[in-house]
């Protein structure tokens, strides 16, 4: 029931929205073919009541409280192909309710829809894991494709300096990831991840039909190697890492006129540990470059970080802290 909380600001909320769900899961194995088969169906109900006071802007009148019933359906295969491989494959239609925020707004920057409609659609993905346990060296490499074909798809467009929230009739969404973890005697340890995204806008509109959705780059990377558990005095534990996290050019809207530049940060931080007390001090600094950060006009992202982190944990948990 979103409000409000500015001094002298009406009294009557711009809506309210009452909300349940629930499912069933199964899981059916057969040790012959080495795969489970896993189907879901879950259901997802909503009464929407939406006021719309004078002072929201481009909302028009008050409209009559909406029900919306949205079921979604999932099947899963997951099969073990060998001790090391393993396959997998989902198939499902899903459906996502407008967000509160997303209906009603901020009452600042992010204007609100009242008149958005739930998004719906088919995905499915099809992925492989690949995992090397050895005593000194451990490998994990991962693999997926996968597509969404979306009606009514909600996204954010730029309107003057405000962002607000729209359906697309049509969209696709074809994309491809890979991630690999490398771990060398529990001392060094790389992860690097990338995902390439091809969101394509398939809504009958001629200035944007077939353009890449906007706020969806194409391409994402991150890389992080660190050293980690390493002995220092006693039984403390010290580490050092670094990071990289690029991103390909980007449009802030739907006729793909305005571009946002291709952009790299980079990170870096380090820790001391005191296993045997629970304690780890961590410090970590992003952005060393202070790269200017926009996603949306208006709304830049902070430049150089710097963050100090203590965190004490449990004899029961902070074995984590050493792996």
């Amino acid at each position: 029931d979103p409000s409000s909380a500015l001094p002298g600001a009406a009294s009557i909320p711009p809506g309210s929205r009452v909300s349940g769900a629930g499912g069933v899961e199964a899981r059916m194995v057969t040790q012959t073919l080495h795969l489970a088969v896993i189907p879901s169906l879950r259901l997802e109900a909503a009464k929407d009541t939406i006021t719309r006071p004078e002072r929201y802007r481009l909302m028009g009148a008050d409209s009559q409280p909406t029900t919306y019933w949205l079921p979604n359906a999932r099947l899963a295969l997951v099969q073990w192909a060998s001790e090391r491989l393993t396959l997998r494959a989902n198939l499902g239609r899903y459906g996502r309710l407008p967000s509160t925020i997303e209906r009603y707004g901020n009452t600042g920057q992010l204007l609100g829809n009242p008149n958005l409609v739930p998004e719906s659609g088919t995905n499915a993905d099809v992925g492989a894991n690949w995992t090397r346990k050895g005593e000194r060296l451990r490998l994990s490499l991962d693999g997926a494709l996968f597509s969404t074909w979306a009606r009514d798809l909600i996204a954010f467009r730029q309107v003057g300096t405000y962002m607000r929230p729209g359906n697309v009739g049509r969209a696709r969404i074809l994309g491809a990831e890979a991630s690999a973890t490398i771990d060398w005697r529990r001392r060094f340890r790389f992860v690097g991840q990338t995902t390439l995204t091809d969101a394509r806008d398939l809504e009958e509109v001629s200035g944007s039909y077939g353009k890449q959705l906007p706020h969806r780059p194409r391409l994402r990377a991150y890389a992080r190697p660190e050293l980690r558990n390493l002995a220092l005095a006693g039984r403390w534990r010290w580490g050092l890492y670094a990071d990289l996290d690029a991103t390909s050019g980007n449009y802030l809207d739907s006729s793909n006129l305005v571009e946002v530049n291709p952009r790299v940060l980079f990170g870096a931080g380090g820790q001391v540990s005191a296993p045997h007390w629970g304690l780890r001090l961590v410090a970590s600094a992003q952005n060393l470059a202070n790269t200017p950060v926009v996603d949306f006009t208006g709304y830049p992202l902070p430049g150089r970080s710097v963050f100090l982190t203590l965190q004490w944990s449990t004899p029961d948990t902070n074995k984590e802290i050493l792996e």
